[in-house]
C-alpha cells in the first residue's frame, strides 16, 4: 500500500489545515490576478499585450519586497500569525476595491489599487 504524501493526520491539526487552505487560496488569488488584470487593461484601456504586462509592474514589484520583509520580520519574532490577518486585509480589500475598476478610471486609480493586492499576497508569501 502507498502512503500519501501529505499523511491524513496533518488535517487533523488546525494549524496545518489552516496553512494548507491559505496556500491553496493564496495560489487562487495570484493566479486570478495575473490572469484577469492585464485581460483587463487591454479590454477595457485597448492596452497592447506588452502594455499590459507593464501596467501590471505595480501588483508585481509589491509582492517580493513585501515577502522578504515578512520573512525577516516572522524569523526575528517567530510569530507568523498576525503576518497572515495582516496579508488577508490586505488581499481582501485590494481584490474588492479592484472591483471599482471602470474602462474610464484614471491612471492613479488602476496603479494604487493592484498595489494593496500585491500588499496582501507579498505579505501571504512567506
Amino acid at each position: 500500500m502507498r502512503c500519501p504524501t501529505v499523511p491524513f493526520e496533518t488535517l487533523t491539526n488546525r494549524n496545518c489545515l489552516f496553512g494548507y487552505l491559505t496556500t491553496f487560496f493564496h495560489g487562487f488569488c495570484t493566479m486570478t490576478s495575473v490572469y484577469y488584470l492585464p485581460l483587463y487593461f487591454q479590454s477595457t484601456k485597448g492596452a497592447s499585450a506588452v502594455r499590459s504586462g507593464i501596467d501590471v509592474f505595480s501588483l508585481s514589484f509589491t509582492v517580493a519586497p513585501l515577502a522578504i520583509i515578512t520573512g525577516i520580520s516572522v524569523t526575528l519574532t517567530g510569530h507568523y500569525l498576525i503576518q497572515c490577518y495582516l496579508g488577508w486585509a490586505f488581499t481582501i480589500a485590494g481584490f474588492g476595491v479592484m472591483t471599482l475598476l471602470k474602462a474610464d478610471s484614471g491612471e492613479v486609480v488602476w496603479v494604487l489599487y493592484p498595489v494593496i493586492a500585491g500588499c496582501g499576497l507579498g505579505i501571504l508569501v512567506s
